[in-house]
């Protein structure tokens, strides 16, 4: 029988060997994962629960220690700008209105009657779309990503220089519809087991190993992941239950720190202990021929790659990388058919490319922001400064990564945290001239979470930071790939006329600046 401090001080040992990527995947699961609104929820419910539990406790030292933390988290926030609310944010504003609500299942019934029974179609088909999206999120986004997770530290267990990138997997192996049945398949059922109360809790951790198990073998049917999972776990939920709160001291812990433990220490410790523990489990289970467990069939998270078991040194070829799962020797082997763009991003971008990218960067983010606003405002607002369909502050962004952070490109880490430094400025600068200048705000953080005058937020540097490094590891090069197919003479009669446009409509916003509901936040 496994042991929990076992589990716990194995985990630690081999998280603490690839920890900056382990923090890296950790705010990752912020962003796209928990909601951004996930931090600051954090803070006002690790708060409130310290308050609880200093009254509870009735001693006097405890409760003046109780005291000083919510006395130090309210300094923090009048220094520097913090608010427990962060619902105000574009992303945290579709999260709120869509699911704090009342939960899916009142979003589609608020669909249903706005468009059927009051008439008002538009805003039924806005709620109807809101629900889509959550869903399309909650399963192919947060749903498999999820499952990525689980593999990373999977394979980070035996292989300490284990890739941010192994978490997306799924997406390469091409299994996004048959994971993604798997993940609405479970959320289904504990959708419905949640209507009994007493289930939920007991088919909770019956369903606990089944992102592993499709981890493990993207392969794996539904119903048989589940059917897997509860076999696995007959005997195993209490103990789950127990290994669970035993994390709750580290919790407390990280109250005086406002949860930023928790993203820097706690989860990727958390992520790591559940898969030692699922490894645990799956070896006793195989070791007594338990049915199902012959899908389980991944023999190199069992015991580390060597080189002879393919016939080569790993040294001589870059399939085969030291400290790394032997990708090409997985069981479902990874589709990468006729390359059809160039992928590698070492490359250098012409001038035309550049400008024309500058363009594509920021008709992308008027496409966001718009699409967003249309989501919460249930009608089209065209934002930004100018009045074409382009934000230039991304066009800006995005170049700007491109060529400031060239010598960077070959250290993800470094480069990930340098996009969000960069972003940072450039929001930070064009907020302070568009409000020194035309004495307009067109943004506005004020009470989110670690804002810097209302300019810039952590939300926002965390979303442009993941948005950039995929820019220039993946999407640049794609993008600049297919511009290159575009003749030369073509490329650069498009560049002007796009310039000309852009020019044209600085000057006319200059004199005529763009203003109105959903645009500007007010005037100073």
């Amino acid at each position: 029988m496994w042991k929990i401090r076992t589990i716990k001080k194995d985990a630690r040992h081999f998280m603490l060997k690839n920890y900056f990527t382990c923090v890296l995947v950790s705010l990752i699961m912020v962003c796209l994962i928990q909601g951004p609104v996930a931090v600051s929820e954090n803070i006002e419910t690790d708060t409130q629960f310290l308050s609880s539990i200093t009254q509870a406790t009735g001693n006097s030292a405890f409760i003046r220690f109780g005291e000083n933390v919510l006395k130090l988290k309210n300094d923090v926030i009048r220094a520097t700008s913090i608010g427990a609310d962060s619902s105000g944010g574009v992303i945290a504003g579709v999260y709120h209105d869509t699911i704090k609500s009342g939960g899916i299942e009142l979003a589609l019934v608020d669909g249903i009657n706005n468009a059927f029974f009051k008439g008002e179609i538009g805003k039924g088909v806005v709620s109807s779309s809101g629900l889509l999206l959550t869903f399309f999120f909650y399963v192919f986004l947060r749903g498999l990503l999820r499952i990525g997770i689980c593999r990373f530290y999977l394979e980070t267990r035996l292989y300490p220089q284990t890739s941010l990138s192994r978490i997306l997997f799924i997406y390469r192996l091409k299994r996004i519809l048959r994971a993604g049945g798997v993940v609405a398949w479970k959320a289904l059922w504990l959708l419905l087991w949640g209507f009994t109360i007493v289930g939920l809790p007991i088919k909770y951790f019956s369903y606990y190993l089944v992102p592993y198990i499709v981890a493990e073998n993207p392969d794996v049917r539904a119903r048989e992941a589940l059917r897997l999972s509860m076999r696995l776990m007959k005997g195993n939920k209490r103990r789950a239950f127990l290994f669970e709160i035993s994390f709750i001291g580290w919790y407390i812990l990280s109250i005086p720190t406002f949860g930023l433990l928790q993203y820097l220490y706690i989860d990727p410790y958390l992520g790591a202990a559940r898969a030692e523990l699922y490894m645990n489990i799956r070896e006793k289970a195989k070791s007594e021929a338990l049915e199902g467990t012959e899908i389980l069939n991944d023999k190199y998270l069992e015991t580390p790659f060597e080189a002879t078991d393919a016939g080569v040194v790993p040294e001589e070829t870059e399939a085969y990388k030291p400290g790394h799962y032997p990708v090409p020797l997985f069981p479902i082997p990874e589709l990468t058919g006729r390359r059809w763009v160039n992928a590698d991003y070492h490359v250098h971008y012409t001038l035309f490319n550049l400008i024309l990218l500058f363009f594509v960067f920021s008709f992308i983010g008027w496409i966001w922001e718009c699409s967003l606003e249309l989501l919460r405002q249930g009608m089209f607002v065209n934002r930004g400064t100018l009045y074409g369909p382009w934000l230039p502050i991304y066009g800006t962004g995005g170049v700007a990564v491109l060529l400031l952070l060239r010598k960077f490109i070959d250290r993800p880490v470094t480069t990930f945290f340098l996009v969000m430094f960069s972003c940072g400025i450039i929001e930070y600068v064009t907020a302070w001239a568009l409000e020194t200048f035309l004495h307009m705000k067109y943004w506005d953080y004020s009470g989110y979470f670690f804002n810097i005058q209302g300019r810039v937020c952590l939300e926002g540097l965390l979303v442009f930071a993941v948005a950039g490094t995929s820019s220039i590891y993946i999407f640049s090069p794609m993008i600049s790939s297919l511009l290159d197919k575009i003749p030369f003479r073509i490329r650069g009669a498009l560049c002007g006329v796009l310039v000309a446009a852009f020019g044209a409509d600085c000057v006319y916003a200059l004199f005529h600046p763009h203003t109105g509901p959903g645009i500007t936040s007010g005037n100073n």
